[in-house]
């Protein structure tokens, strides 16, 4: 079953990249180039999933995710986190805040697309 997925990210090649890879896997990408522009669109539209960058100029991952979390429409959905932070106290912040999965840039398109579909599934 084709995913509306709303991608968050603020880098145009990032985004392209996910938006492509989304698409190619038969699911339909929504893009917003930041947080309060995703948070518009999350009143709006309904998602099966969220890809949401951490660091975004204004409202940044971090409140992107407390906000679908409080959400009860959106509580649920699957979000994953894309980053530029090689880290494993931010992938572990990530999850703790309500990500289900989290990726560093660049990631492995294969399993970037296996976790997605496995967490909407």
């Amino acid at each position: 079953m084709p995913l509306n997925v709303l991608v968050i990210e603020d880098d145009a090649d990032a985004m392209n990249l996910v938006v492509t890879l989304v698409e190619q896997f038969g699911h339909t990408a929504y893009t917003a180039e930041n947080g309060e522009v995703a948070l518009d669109m999350l009143e709006q539209y309904d998602f099966d999933a969220f890809v949401v960058d951490i660091a975004l100029p204004g409202i940044d991952g971090w409140g992107i995710i407390q906000a679908i979390r409080r959400n009860p429409v959106t509580a649920q959905t699957p979000s994953i986190a894309i980053t530029a932070f090689h880290d494993s106290a931010v992938e572990e912040r990530a999850l703790s805040a309500g990500f289900d999965a989290y990726f560093p840039k660049p990631f492995e398109p294969m399993e970037f697309i296996r976790q997605l579909e496995s967490h909407v599934g």
